[in-house]
């Protein structure tokens, strides 16, 4: 399922842009019908890693 991560009060972190991937933890809320996790703890996950 789709999720939206957001960190409020940012309008970038270092290191995180389209197609990096992550680990992310945190409470899901839902807003506008969209799954949503607001200011999540993260792991960058090292490039080229597939997994």
């Amino acid at each position: 399922a789709a999720l939206d991560v957001v960190w409020l009060g940012r309008r970038s972190i270092v290191g995180i842009e389209p197609g990096r991937k992550l680990i992310a933890s945190g409470r899901i809320a839902m807003s506008h019908g969209r799954r949503v996790l607001f200011n999540p703890k993260y792991e960058l996950r090292p490039l080229g890693q597939e997994h």
